[in-house]
């Protein structure tokens, strides 16, 4: 199968994956000592939770980006810049906009209720506090903050691809050639470390900053970047996927052991926040980078061996996951609300937020999303409930007909381009 036409089911699965484990980090998070990170969090934190957060927090994203800009580069190769820059607007823009329109008002709603359950009549109190419209004054992008992240690195790459195609073939040839030298080394998780270190160095815990704001800070744009032009990088050079298999457990492997570390090393500056600990700040962001780059390439190498036939389950997970994730927020909020008044262990609490947000989440995007048009805002096309949407040999569904004109404006005609 040629690169025009192929359907990259690995990084497909690996993209959804990176984004189903914000439903785990957000659930940790109302349990959590690190300050600041939910809407919620309960007085009585577990270590496991920390260790939790942090060690997702160092790969989860920078990942998704990677794949992100995997898919944007292969988006922009077979359909060209309007069609890019029209799909971008569809994926990206549109549910930013509808996210913060539906869901900010819920999260508020939610939170001001943990805020006055102790006082008489809390529901009216918070129904109150929904309706009064208070909380537009601080506005903030919540958990879309990627998308914000991503907008902008879209319009830098679109912004520096004229001069950049605009250089001699020769000077093109020899960037080429360095990225691919670089992704062929069997150093190349800690070539690519560097350039993340020197973004860490700048962040104020050594590790990637969130950013509260719509417009993120130039460093945090900066260091996604990095993330994302590898992934463009990747797809130029798609032969060299198979570099990813070599020592994919080794690098998993040193990446978990050295996450234990960059997990101590972080808490240490966490306990001294304003001030500096600089062995904490200086080892989390060497650690930090070491960490990230290795699961990249670990996962990857693994995805590549062992997901990249294609199945309806992995497939089905991919297409679930960017609603999952936009939607995950509230319902893990409530349900975090619901255990709250438990006398059971935060472990228990944790875990019966997920069993009961995984079936919820699941249940709405097969019912509510998958067959209707936000199916198609998110996956590129509408999946009709039909016993007889069953999977071929390849994972894909068959549906029972599907005329060309209804082909086109799902997006059926190549599934995959409609990627995040």
């Amino acid at each position: 199968m040629t690169t025009a036409n192929r359907r990259f089911h690995a990084f497909d699965a690996l993209r959804g994956i990176m984004m189903m484990l914000g439903v785990l980090i957000h659930t940790a998070c109302g349990y959590t000592h690190i300050p600041d990170t939910w809407w919620y969090t309960e007085q009585t934190g577990h270590w496991f939770f920390d260790f939790t957060i942090l060690f997702l927090h160092i790969f989860r994203l920078p990942v998704f980006f990677v794949m992100s800009g995997f898919f944007a580069a292969l988006l922009f190769q077979r359909r060209g810049w309007r069609w890019f820059l029209e799909n971008r607007a569809k994926r990206l823009l549109l549910p930013l906009l509808l996210g913060m329109l539906t869901l900010y008002p819920m999260m508020n709603a939610l939170q001001g209720y943990t805020r006055v359950w102790s006082k008489p009549d809390p529901l009216q109190r918070s129904i109150q506090f929904l309706l009064s419209g208070r909380y537009w004054r601080w506005v903030h992008p919540m958990h879309l903050w990627f998308l914000c992240v991503l907008i902008i690195i879209i319009i830098v790459f679109l912004a520096f691809l004229p001069p950049w195609q605009g250089l001699p073939g020769a000077a093109r040839k020899r960037v080429n050639d360095s990225f691919r030298w670089s992704l062929s080394s069997s150093w190349a998780p800690y070539l690519w470390a560097l350039p993340t270190l020197a973004t860490l160095l700048t962040m104020s815990v050594g590790l990637l900053d969130t950013p509260h704001t719509f417009l993120p800070a130039p460093r945090i744009v900066l260091a996604y970047l990095v993330f994302f032009g590898f992934g463009w990088g990747i797809y130029e050079n798609v032969d060299l996927l198979d570099r990813f298999k070599n020592r994919a457990w080794t690098n998993l492997g040193l990446a978990s052991a050295l996450g234990m570390l960059n997990f101590l090393l972080a808490m240490k500056q966490l306990q001294v926040m304003p001030a500096r600990h600089w062995i904490g700040f200086y080892g989390t962001a060497i650690t930090g980078a070491l960490v990230v780059w290795l699961m990249l390439f670990g996962c990857a190498g693994l995805f590549l061996r062992y997901l990249d036939g294609g199945s309806f389950s992995m497939r089905y997970l991919s297409d679930s996951a960017y609603w999952v994730y936009l939607f995950h927020a509230p319902v893990v909020l409530w349900l975090q609300i619901l255990v709250a008044g438990l006398a059971v262990s935060p472990l228990i609490k944790a875990a019966l937020v997920l069993a009961g947000s995984i079936p919820i989440l699941f249940a709405s995007y097969h019912f509510l999303v998958r067959p209707t048009l936000i199916g198609v805002l998110l996956n590129g096309r509408r999946y009709p409930i039909r016993k007889s949407n069953l999977p071929n040999q390849n994972g894909e569904t068959l549906p029972e007909k599907l005329t060309a004109e209804q082909s086109e404006k799902d997006g059926q005609r190549c599934p995959q381009l409609a990627g995040g």
